[in-house]
């Protein structure tokens, strides 16, 4: 992860790679980051030679939308190094579970259909999360399931009151025991639903790409 970096030297290796982390380092809930004096940092570095890249948990479908607003020109790590991308070639995932996760992704979203109390959203859920603060409908727990993850799998959890979406440790300890039910038999799959607590994000992912 770069949080900062100087780029002032004029004599810098031009085979020099700089890969920043996104969520919660650049891109902040705060919104407190410049980006356009970020672009600018970026296009002075890349006119010395230097390749800037992002590294990130987040899915390569977001992270290359930011990639190119931002005139970034070297390679992408996604999803925790499990999907690499590079400018010159197509979308190469370096991880072997690509089958294995999206069978996990259609069995985690059936087995929270079916369950009485969630209401499921099939997505861009971080956008999602980013922008709806309420929906209608009775008071149930929400699961907002990542549609551009393809090695990992990734869930916002809400508990809706009064149509309000509120964080709330129960209702996503709920939901983790819930995908914790389904066996995942793979040796390159986690078989630890990761909870994030802050965030009400749970998340499964790849562990064969180190």
């Amino acid at each position: 992860m770069v949080t900062g970096v100087g780029f002032g030297d004029s004599t810098m290796d031009s085979n020099k790679l700089i890969l920043f982390d996104w969520d919660n380092t650049i891109s902040q809930r705060n919104g407190c980051v410049d980006l356009a004096r970020f672009k600018d940092v970026i296009e002075h570095a890349t006119r010395k030679g230097w390749s800037i890249g992002l590294n990130s948990d987040t899915p390569l479908k977001r992270l290359q939308s930011w990639y190119e607003s931002l005139g970034m020109n070297g390679p992408i790590i996604a999803e925790k190094g499990a999907v690499v991308w590079t400018p010159a070639h197509e979308q190469v995932i370096v991880s072997q579970t690509q089958a294995v996760f999206a069978k996990l992704r259609a069995d985690v979203a059936h087995l929270l259909i079916e369950t009485p109390g969630i209401t499921v959203y099939f997505g861009d859920n971080t956008e999602f999360i980013r922008t709806v603060s309420s929906i209608g409908g009775a008071d149930s727990t929400l699961v907002a399931v990542d549609a551009f993850r393809v090695c990992s799998l990734g869930l916002f959890i809400r508990q809706v009151a009064n149509g309000v979406l509120n964080q709330s440790s129960p209702a996503s300890q709920r939901v983790v025991e819930l995908i914790q039910s389904i066996a995942i038999d793979h040796p390159a799959v986690s078989k630890i639903v990761r909870l994030n607590d802050s965030y009400g994000f749970a998340s499964i992912a790849a562990c064969d790409c180190g």
